[in-house]
């Protein structure tokens, strides 16, 4: 009991006041009648839209969808279907299929029709973050193709008065952001001030708290990252191209400009991203789509220094090396976060051999707990517990503080005081080898630390050797070397087997990993 006290304790006192005053007032609402929204549509507007990223291929035909590698065929059309999941019928809601690269008007007339039809009877729908997307993906097929039908323009617009009355205050972070996103384009499009005067308020406030001095997005997952930069570009297509609003057009695109940035600076050489915090492949516009779709609107990144942000990378012509010694950040809304304090990614040779186990589920159960725990992590475990305290899915109760020691071009030092004592890791890149050493002065305590490999690498294990196809991890000061498997998810809901190494040691340990000579 008395550590449930703590853990909540440790998770609420990070809050900020509006969030829980949110919290209670929207609770306290839903014992009243439901809401009505009457409001009617005055105008719409059409905008020019002459750049584009499409969409994922998630309508496939035939009332058949797959979204995060789950299928389903309806014979009628249930917009509540809820048998994979809340984030798979959310993006049945986002109609982000509107703006895929095939998708013929029949279809996308017929899924607005049946959508309409549902309308009176929507639950996940008409909440805030699938209004916020799917408004958006509305007015850029709109932009695309023809104005809205009068029926769906005022189911639209009132959705817009729906969401103005339930902005996500209770949450922030990227939720609140797309609300603001959402509402500058139904402000435009509809010619609403209300909307648009919010909207707008929202992405300048928003967007200045949220994009750190590097230009990270400040939730840490270069997923997200990808998501927001595409939303800032989208905007910016949305006020400059079409002559809305010169000051906001020079905003956003400063604040392209930096995240895009931080996005070169983060991904790997091959473009992909480190899957660090919640981050997979499929669901956000690929570094290079992003970079392309900048640059047809004029904009460039910028050459950024890793830094607020905590990511730091270490990389010659064969080794790329990202530590993540990142805070739980935002402190009020760490849902993304995970416990992988001083988790260490490595490529070498442009392949990827010490991963991340990925994120496959957003569902609260047993997996997403494992997915966001430390031992998943390339880092250090003491007696089997996480860094940090995360809990419930989204929640995170104590948080480990970290410290850089040293930052430089060959050699990273960081430390956490996530256990009761401090785990200190050393990282040096000198000539064609990687040092790594973690020190723990941890006594009697199991300490230990855990190396998950790409399923395309085979490690063995010879004495104090483990060796892959082309490296060679030599270890000194450990106790015991283990190989266990585990399952890699590059995907949601898509997991394949993997092999990882788990080392016991005392107070200290060091790896040298160089070239195999075979």
């Amino acid at each position: 009991m008395l550590q449930k006290l703590l853990t909540y304790y440790h998770t609420l006192r990070h809050l900020k006041p509006i969030q829980v005053g949110y919290q209670l007032y929207y609770r306290l609402r839903r014992m009243l009648p439901a809401k009505k929204y009457n409001q009617q549509p005055k105008t719409q507007t059409k905008f020019q839209w002459p750049y584009n990223i499409p969409a994922p291929t998630t309508y496939l035909g035939n009332k058949t969808f797959q979204f995060l590698n789950l299928k389903e065929q309806f014979s009628q059309l249930d917009w509540n279907y809820d048998q994979h999941g809340k984030l798979w019928t959310y993006n049945l809601n986002y109609f982000d299929f509107l703006n895929q690269s095939k998708i013929s008007d029949a279809d996308a007339q017929e899924l607005l029709a049946s959508y309409k039809t549902a309308a009176a009877i929507r639950k996940d729908g008409i909440e805030p973050y699938p209004i916020s997307l799917r408004g958006i993906n509305w007015i850029k097929y709109s932009a695309r193709t023809k104005i809205l039908d009068p029926e769906l323009a005022t189911l639209l617009y009132q959705d817009f008065y729906r969401l103005l009355d339930q902005l996500e205050y209770h949450l922030l972070a990227n939720h609140l952001l797309e609300n603001g996103f959402a509402l500058v384009f139904g402000g435009h499009y509809f010619q609403d001030e209300k909307l648009l005067k919010k909207g707008n308020q929202i992405v300048k406030k928003e967007l200045q708290k949220q994009i750190l001095s590097d230009g990270a997005h400040y939730e840490l997952s270069p997923m997200y990252h990808q998501i927001l930069v595409h939303r800032v570009l989208d905007s910016y297509q949305l006020v400059s191209v079409n002559q809305l609003d010169e000051h906001m057009a020079t905003f956003l695109k400063e604040k392209a400009v930096a995240m895009l940035g931080w996005l070169k600076a983060i991904s790997w050489a091959d473009g992909s991203i480190p899957l660090v915090n919640d981050a997979a492949n499929g669901i956000a516009p690929t570094t290079e789509q992003l970079v392309e779709y900048a640059q047809q609107l004029g904009i460039s990144a910028s050459e950024t220094v890793l830094g607020e942000s905590g990511y730091r990378k270490l990389e010659n012509t064969h080794f790329e090396v990202v530590l993540k010694a990142t805070q739980i950040s935002p402190t009020y809304q760490p849902g993304h976060a995970h416990a992988d304090t001083l988790h260490l990614l490595l490529h070498y040779q442009g392949q990827p051999i010490l991963v991340d186990t990925g994120t496959s589920t957003y569902e609260k159960n047993e997996r997403r707990q494992r997915e966001r725990s430390t031992s998943a992590h390339n880092t250090v475990t003491v007696n089997g517990e996480n860094s940090s305290a995360v809990w419930d899915g989204f929640r995170v109760g104590k948080r480990a503080k970290v410290t850089y020691l040293k930052s430089a071009a060959e050699q990273l030092k960081a430390s956490h005081n996530g256990y009761e004592k401090w785990h200190t890791r050393t990282v040096r890149l000198v000539d064609n080898i990687l040092y790594l050493e973690d020190e723990l002065v941890a006594g009697s305590l199991k300490t230990k630390s855990h190396f998950h490999f790409h399923p395309n690498c085979k490690p063995i294990i010879k004495n104090n050797l483990v060796l892959t196809q082309n490296l060679c991890f030599e270890f000194e000061g450990i106790e015991k070397l283990a190989l266990n498997s585990y399952e890699f998810a590059e995907e949601y809901n898509k997991r394949i087997p993997a092999q990882k190494i788990t080392l016991s040691f005392v107070h200290t340990y060091r790896v040298k990993i160089y070239p195999r000579i075979t």
